[in-house]
């Protein structure tokens, strides 16, 4: 996605997901600020504040908001592996560890910006990068981004070291993981001091001040 660090497999999922960054987006959730485009992940999103984890194990006392993460799990117990190398007897039960398999096969895709070392898996490539330039501040060669080391080289090897607990999000920077989980607790710690308005990011709350000053920042040209 071009507007996110959202990644996927499908088209059809980019689609999907895309809608997300609509302007419109008549489900809105009552316990927090969250809204999308689409009645199923409204629906999902639920879950989060009720607690409830319709999909159950019929075989153990797992239990999930998703029928995809039931679907993995039920794998762990039949000890299928539906996912096929065809070019070796590789085979596994998740999509990714065959996409990562693959790469054994392919060429070396990730390449240093500073050398001609080249490699397979975004970790290798982290690690490399770091013998290059230490725990100094940089500038890249590639791009306009300057930081610390560690959460700049993750924007060129494409690894998203923080995850969330509750939900799929992952992300480079702990920040932002930090305010992706005020979606999942509900907490709105900026608050407007005019009004009982409260929201779970800084420019949210600019914005709705406007509302107050009716100062309107923005001209047409």
């Amino acid at each position: 996605c071009s507007s996110c660090e959202y990644t996927c497999v499908g088209s059809g999922n980019l689609k999907k997901h895309l809608l997300s960054h609509n302007v419109i987006k008549p489900f809105n959730c009552l316990k927090c600020e969250y809204a999308c485009t689409l009645r199923g992940s409204f629906e999902r999103h639920l879950l989060i504040h009720t607690g409830e984890k319709p999909f159950k194990c019929t075989k153990c006392d797992y239990a999930c908001t998703r029928i995809s993460n039931l679907k993995r799990h039920l794998l762990n117990h039949s000890g299928e592996k539906p996912f096929q190398c065809t070019l070796c007897e590789f085979a596994c039960k998740e999509r990714k560890r065959l996409m990562k398999h693959l790469l054994i096969h392919n060429e070396k895709p990730l390449k240093c910006t500073l050398c001609n070392y080249s490699c397979k898996e975004s970790g290798s490539l982290k690690k490399h990068l770091l013998n290059h330039m230490g725990e100094k501040l940089i500038k890249s060669p590639s791009c306009e981004d300057s930081g610390k080391l560690k959460t700049h080289v993750l924007s060129h090897t494409g690894e998203k070291p923080f995850n969330c607990t509750v939900c799929k999000y992952s992300c480079t920077v702990r920040g932002s993981l930090k305010k992706h989980l005020l979606i999942h607790t509900g907490e709105k710690p900026f608050k407007c001091t005019k009004c009982e308005y409260a929201c779970t990011g800084i420019g949210n709350l600019k914005r709705h001040l406007l509302t107050h000053t009716e100062e309107k920042p923005f001209n047409c040209t």
